[in-house]
């Protein structure tokens, strides 16, 4: 992941869409594991304030990043991700 980062490839400011063209917002912030590189989540802004989303498929474009229509029912308020709950 350390590449990634080190290569410019920011996400942070990517809009977000399903494939079906549904709008979740931009990406804020993104969690993932620094021993496996792997993206545990990302946080998103737009729509109801901010949310955590963990979708099980991503392809980055340069402006607009594509996840599967599944990810919506990934999404959750941000303060309850925290929580763990």
């Amino acid at each position: 992941m350390s590449e990634v980062l080190e290569k410019g490839n920011v996400l942070v400011g990517v809009r977000v869409e399903t494939t079906e063209g549904r709008e979740l917002g931009k990406i804020e912030d993104f969690y993932f594991d620094p021993e496996t590189g792997i993206v545990k989540g990302f946080e998103l802004s737009g729509g109801k304030g901010r949310s955590f989303s963990t979708p099980a498929s991503f392809r980055a474009g340069r402006d607009v990043a594509f996840v599967d229509p599944s990810a919506v029912e990934t999404i959750i308020d941000l303060k309850e991700a925290l929580r763990g709950d």
